[in-house]
């Protein structure tokens, strides 16, 4: 996992939507250093919120944010005695994630959906050891209660990697690995979704290989969920989306990897942030896209070394997503509505991340 110094950027803005002015709050998820310590936080406009953990905690990282009945709640994790342990925070009360005994946590993402004011987070752990794969599980908490979800293969365990509820049903998006020889040496990723404990294997081409999820999305019982696939050229890679059991390939014409990172569905559109690379050498790009059309891409100054988009949110018919850029060894984090970028600030070191949230 790549050193990270801060995360975060939360804005207020006024903007015109449908003709009118609406003030627009943007939080985001994050953490900083103090004293060569990373912990968690997350920002209301320029009000820095502090997270508790506990005394002695050598890390801690807020990752994703929601606002559900103007209650902010925030998941992340935190390091104590170099053991990982999964939290949410319901306004800066941290609520812990117990395992069952032997239980371990990872330090990736722990996504966390809202409804009615339950808490859902998503987290892969491993049993006694992380050395084998085979050790790895996938659950979820409802509140504090923890359910164990079934594993389409035991050898190789499964990673959750986005939630999402409606009605109280509980949605998954996943994956996991397969051996493709007897003698263990090639390993291909599958992906597939939870709906409840009911596992749905996602249709994928024949003529790739490995596949990706990155984001899920439920709306009227339609699922939707983005990702990408790669190819057998190697490393020819495409974008794509899952509409229920449909599979939507988004082609981009002359790129040779693509993926659709994250995905907002709004009366039957769907919102994406997609990355290609046109070429080896050829610098990253990333752009807005609707349905299965290019929108927009999105502008940044000349001279930028690197940039990255993170996440993807609509409200009242515009388009929000967060990222940050770095120009002339200076990071700067930013947001888009629409293909209009505004500027945050500049931060120190390098960022990675930003869950944005509007409201």
């Amino acid at each position: 996992m790549k050193k990270l110094f801060l995360i975060v950027f939360l804005f207020f803005v006024s903007v015109a939507l449908f003709g009118q002015n609406r003030e627009v709050t943007v939080y985001t998820a994050g953490y900083y250093m103090e004293s060569g310590v990373e912990k968690a936080c997350y920002w209301v406009g320029t009000e820095q919120i502090i997270l508790s953990v506990p005394i002695g905690a050598t890390r801690s990282r807020a990752q994703e944010i929601i606002v559900n009945n103007n209650i902010v709640y925030t998941t992340g994790w935190y390091i104590e005695s170099d053991t990982t342990k999964a939290c949410y925070w319901v306004g800066t009360v941290r609520i812990d994630l117990n395992l069952p005994p032997g239980g371990l946590h990872s330090s990736t993402k722990k996504p966390i959906a809202v409804e009615n004011g339950i808490v859902y987070v998503a987290s892969d752990y491993a049993m006694h050891s992380y050395n084998s794969v085979g050790n790895w599980r996938a659950a979820y908490w409802r509140g504090t209660e923890f359910f164990e979800l079934p594993r389409p293969n035991e050898e190789r365990g499964a990673t959750p990697v986005s939630i999402a509820v409606e009605n109280g049903e509980v949605y998954i998006a996943g994956s996991y690995g397969v051996w493709l020889s007897s003698s263990g040496t090639s390993f291909r990723s599958r992906v597939f979704y939870w709906s409840g404990n009911q596992i749905i294997i996602l249709p994928t081409p024949q003529s790739s290989y490995n596949y990706y999820v990155t984001d899920i999305n439920v709306v009227n019982g339609i699922v939707y969920i983005s990702g990408g696939y790669l190819n057998t050229s190697f490393p020819d890679s495409r974008a794509c989306y899952w509409r229920g059991a449909e599979l939507i390939t988004i082609n981009i014409p002359g790129a040779n990897t693509a993926m659709m990172l994250a995905i907002t569905v709004t009366n039957d559109t769907v919102h994406s942030i997609i990355h290609y690379q046109s070429g080896q050498g050829r610098p990253q790009e990333w752009f807005l896209g609707i349905g299965t059309a290019r929108g927009s891409g999105l502008p940044l100054p000349l001279g930028v070394s690197s940039y990255r988009i993170y996440s993807i949110t609509e409200k009242s018919g515009a388009v929000y997503m967060s990222g940050n850029y770095t120009e002339s060894n200076t990071t700067k984090v930013c947001y888009w509505i629409g293909n209009v970028r505004t500027d945050i600030g500049t931060i120190n070191g390098s960022p990675q991340g930003g869950f944005i949230f509007v409201r």
